[in-house]
């Protein structure tokens, strides 16, 4: 099955998949310093996947390694509609659900990139980097944003996409991947008609 929109995003730059996750953060208008952070996060993302794989051979004795519980989930109501899988408390917990149906698309789609790679092994790897992140107080879980609420009170908050792009920066490298891991996020669109949305936020709208 060809797929042209799919043929076209496998083509972006990291660059323009970490726009797209700084312009989904709720606090985006808010954010100064757009471009610096969207570097700065992809270069850490980048070397902590080298460094990482200087060590360990396979998501296997990384995953073994930190020693998280990992954990398959069916219900919906745990997740967000798209949601793939979430680190919290020392667990792993994974949308069965949603990642068969990315396992499905890309068997129909018949994609070459998907050869060597198990869906599974990128949502893992993107999780294991927020354990990381969150033991070696990385920068990318450590951006924060003040703003003004009303008058003279400021709020500040934590900004969620720099740790997303690290995530996906680590991802790709970790694993030596020829494409960008949020391609997997078409992939569950796709399985749900909504492919078009996501093309026009990552493709048309920044690009």
């Amino acid at each position: 099955m060809e797929d042209k929109k799919l043929e076209k995003l496998i083509s972006l730059s990291d660059e323009i998949f970490a726009k797209y996750l700084l312009r989904e953060d709720l606090f985006y208008g808010k954010i100064e310093n757009k471009a610096k952070i969207i570097r700065e996060s992809l270069e850490l993302g980048r070397k902590v996947g080298r460094d990482k794989k200087n060590i360990f051979s396979d998501i296997n004795q990384l995953r073994d390694f930190y020693d998280l519980d990992i954990k398959y989930e069916e219900e919906k109501s745990d997740f967000d509609y798209y949601e793939l899988a979430y680190f919290e408390d020392e667990k792993i917990i994974l949308n069965n659900e949603n990642i068969r149906k990315i396992e499905d698309m890309a068997s129909l789609i018949n994609l070459p990139i998907f050869e060597e790679i198990k869906i599974e092994d990128i949502i893992l790897a993107h999780e294991l980097y927020h354990k990381i992140e969150e033991d070696e107080k990385l920068f990318t879980d450590r951006v924060y944003i003040t703003y003004k609420k009303m008058g003279f009170i400021s709020k500040k908050v934590k900004l969620k996409a720099s740790s997303e792009i690290g995530a996906m920066a680590f991802a790709k490298s970790f694993l030596d991947l020829g494409f960008n891991p949020l391609i997997i996020n078409y992939l569950l669109a796709k399985a749900f008609d909504k492919e078009e949305i996501l093309y026009r936020k990552i493709y048309k709208d920044i690009k």
